[in-house]
């Protein structure tokens, strides 16, 4: 064969810790200086004086994004102000720590291990000479040691018995200060914000794919065919407008460029105009983009994949690879990369309870290789990833967290009765954050995913009907974590945008 090879309360722990590596601010906008003299101070105003100068100021020179730097730029509350620069030097600081921590944990281990080695020296010293000595006399008994050798071997054990001590108590001080830390973190929780969607007349059942612009293929209700919908910011209300449609059964749709993918065709995003197919000998199951010259697509034998190069104004076919050539019914699906990594590596499901990892060969396709990851997965349901080298599974009976480098689950969450969606907060750290949201029996829950619980119930989410998390990176907000939903309003059903918030 050719070419075969989402509750309130949470703790300021918590929220140092997640936004220590958030992006820094963008250069501050000034407003005019007359305005800003002239303002009076707001407390002073009623309320359609104090709307009439905010009006100002806004129409003066556009806001930053960031509320923050709008609050610090319009000089307001200058403690207010100085408690944030407060806690951003205390985020530096507590950061620091963790490089004392590195020095001090080796500097332990150089004294434990000079501290074995000088008292078993002194064991073995006097043992042995107690062993030639031991047919002597009394009196050459007592002189084994002279006066000076007891003193110094004397002095040393009290020494390194006084540091010991003093390494422990220091030790057990650190551990009560954990301990806090833990009780701190049983109160940890979300707060959910939601905006209607305007402009939304049908109903759908589920994403089908993520695009760029803040744009999403959403299949319609009870239907297999799909709108392709752009949510947008307009002032201050949430507004969709629908792209295009594809009415016909899809099973994937990806974004190459400025068009879009769906089964073994292409359409030109702007307009929805079709512009050809993409088809080799068998059906396209699902893609991926590989970089903005080339895409993967996946086919219904062997775990086959093709190779395509866009050039000309068409797709052209190169290679294509076999991963699986015992199995023939074997598909990979759910392709995804791991967004935490830059290199030539996508991540798929075969024969839908396997994930495996396959690295892609730049220079000839045909010799990717595919490296086994979690196998055998009983009632596997989605994957995400939290960090290089960690992926969370979601399966009916719960959730694990598995190391990809050490290709090992290593912690579990067992429920009864988990479905998609999950969403995994922007600020999801494993060890500082390790919070998630699970849909567990249509009730949304914050679970922990280091401690292996579940902590209470999401407000706001009682009444939602979740499709599933959403990346609004064309709004520059990549930090927020958002979901699309439905709940009803007035006695109809509403789309809602929920942004999910540490408190």
């Amino acid at each position: 064969m050719d070419d075969q090879n989402e509750t309130f309360g949470l703790q300021s722990y918590y929220f140092q810790q997640a936004i220590q590596n958030q992006p820094p601010p963008q250069q501050l906008n000034i407003y005019p200086q007359n305005l800003i003299n002239n303002r009076v101070n707001s407390s002073t105003l009623d309320l359609s004086e104090f709307i009439k100068q905010e009006n100002m100021l806004q129409n003066s020179n556009p806001q930053p994004k960031d509320p923050m730097q709008v609050f610090i730029q319009r000089g307001r509350h200058l403690e207010w102000v100085q408690m944030v620069e407060n806690a951003t030097k205390l985020l530096t600081d507590s950061k620091g720590l963790l490089e004392i921590l590195e020095s001090v944990i080796k500097k332990i281990e150089d004294f434990v291990v000079d501290t074995q080695l000088k008292t078993k020296r002194i064991i073995s010293d006097f043992e042995q000479k107690i062993i030639s000595q031991i047919h002597q006399s009394e009196t050459s008994l007592q002189s084994v040691f002279n006066q000076e050798q007891f003193n110094i071997y004397n002095e040393t054990i009290k020494q390194l018995s006084n540091k010991t001590n003093s390494v422990r108590l220091n030790l057990q001080e650190l551990d009560l200060i954990k301990t806090t830390k833990q009780e701190v973190k049983e109160d940890v929780g979300f707060i959910v914000k939601k905006y209607e969607i305007e402009g939304m007349i049908r109903m759908y059942d589920k994403i089908v794919g993520h695009l760029e612009n803040d744009v999403l293929a959403l299949q319609r209700q009870g239907e297999k065919s799909i709108d392709i919908v752009q949510i947008s910011k307009v002032i201050n209300q949430e507004v969709s407008t629908r792209l295009m449609s594809i009415d016909e059964p899809v099973k994937f749709v990806i974004q190459h460029g400025e068009r879009i993918i769906c089964n073994d065709k292409y359409f030109n995003l702007k307009t929805g105009q079709y512009m050809g197919e993409i088809k080799w000998h068998d059906s396209n199951y699902d893609g991926i983009s590989l970089n903005d010259e080339s895409v993967l697509m996946s086919h219904n034998n062997y775990a086959k994949m093709t190779h395509w190069m866009w050039q000309d104004g068409n797709y052209k076919y190169l290679k294509r690879k076999i991963f699986q050539c015992r199995q023939p019914t074997i598909m990979a699906t759910n392709i995804k990369k791991n967004p935490y990594r830059k290199d030539y590596v996508i991540f798929c499901v075969m024969g839908g309870n396997s994930l495996n990892q396959i690295n892609i060969d730049k220079l000839s396709f045909c010799q990717s290789k595919l490296v086994y990851q979690a196998q055998n997965i009983p009632n596997f349901i989605d994957y995400s990833f939290v960090s290089e080298d960690t992926a969370i599974i979601i399966t009916f009976q719960g959730l694990v967290t598995y190391d990809l480098r050490a290709k090992q689950f290593m912690m579990q969450l067992s429920h009864q009765s988990l479905k998609a969606p999950m969403i995994i907060p922007t600020y999801f750290d494993i060890k500082f954050l390790p919070l998630i949201i699970i849909n567990n029996n249509n009730n949304f829950e914050t679970a922990d995913v280091k401690k292996k619980e579940t902590l209470s119930r999401i407000r706001g989410l009682e009444r939602a009907q979740l499709l599933g998390q959403i990346w609004r990176k064309g709004l520059g907000e990549n930090n927020n974590t958002y979901a699309i939903g439905y709940e009803q309003r007035n006695q109809e059903m509403k789309m809602m945008l929920y942004q999910v918030v540490l408190e």
